[in-house]
């Protein structure tokens, strides 16, 4: 039996709506997640974190942070 990689939800708040596309093989920008709204990204993955704002050419990223561990290894002993 396949599995497919990707999935894809829509959600309706009031005031708002949210799409989530998600692909679970992708080696494209080290994996992780994009949150896209209409004024900046945010991009997370296991180094870290960015936020891309709308316009901001090469100050981007805007906010950045960076992991002090990966968190895989954490999650691996416990299970």
């Amino acid at each position: 039996m396949e599995c497919p990689d990707t999935v894809q939800a829509a959600l309706r708040y009031p005031g708002f709506s949210v799409v989530y596309e998600g692909m679970m093989a992708s080696s494209i920008d080290d994996g992780g997640l994009e949150f896209r709204g209409t004024e900046a990204t945010l991009k997370i993955n296991r180094s870290g974190f960015g936020v891309y704002h709308e316009g901001a050419g090469k100050a981007n990223p805007v906010v950045r942070a960076e992991s002090f561990q990966d968190g895989t290894s954490t999650t691996c002993r416990i299970f």
